[in-house]
């Protein structure tokens, strides 16, 4: 009759230990059950992040188109106003030039004049 008792006892244990297990086993699954919650959230956040990031990356890529077309705008722009300058400039230089060619005849003119009284006057 004692080794049936030992034999009960010892199944005993064992039943407890198996609850001890599968109490600690239910802590484990309860605590995977938690990082796994973690990660997803972790997951959702780095789902977020990523279309943030996409988002971004055509928000800059419309800004830089933008800013490439005003830079073209703006060079076409400066390209004209050079040529206009350039033209001005040239037209200036033209008009100085005939200004100063008229200035030089008359200068020769009135030397011309100025010789001719000097002769009529030492002639007399």
């Amino acid at each position: 009759m004692e080794t049936n008792n030992f034999d009960l006892e010892h199944f005993k244990e064992q039943i407890d230990h198996a609850r001890d297990f599968h109490d600690l086993m239910d802590r484990k699954l309860g605590k995977l059950d938690d990082i796994l919650s973690i990660m997803d959230s972790k997951e959702e956040k780095l789902e977020s992040i990523e279309r943030s990031i996409e988002q971004f990356n055509e928000e800059l890529e419309r800004k830089e188109q933008h800013a490439l077309k005003r830079i073209s705008e703006s060079t076409i722009k400066l390209e004209e106003r050079k040529e206009t300058i350039t033209k001005d400039i040239q037209v200036q230089w033209v008009t100085g030039n005939k200004l100063y060619l008229k200035n030089r005849l008359w200068a020769f003119v009135g030397l011309v004049v100025l010789a001719a009284n000097l002769v009529v006057t030492l002639l007399w």
